[in-house]
């Protein structure tokens, strides 16, 4: 007898995306991940979250920039 699956978040989120996953997921000895035997694969997907700090730490930096710059441009007189 097979354990019971459950659908747990993780999997319902796996199954919207798609839904043939859900099927392999869970039947390690017949179907094996190839993500989760790569080091590669699993620092990239590490890293991902790092390069996602990154990229919002350079936006807020630069929307700071953009609004330094407008109040230094309003306060010069205008020349006519």
């Amino acid at each position: 007898m097979h354990p019971p699956r459950y659908l747990t978040k993780s999997r319902f989120k796996m199954a919207v995306e798609c839904p043939t996953k859900l099927y392999y997921t869970g039947k390690p000895k017949q179907y094996k991940d190839a993500m989760s035997e790569n080091d590669f694969l699993r620092m990239l997907a590490e890293g991902g979250y790092q390069v996602g700090e990154l990229a919002s730490a350079a936006t807020l930096r630069v929307l700071r920039l953009r609004g330094w710059a407008m109040r230094q441009q309003s306060r010069k007189p205008w020349n006519y």
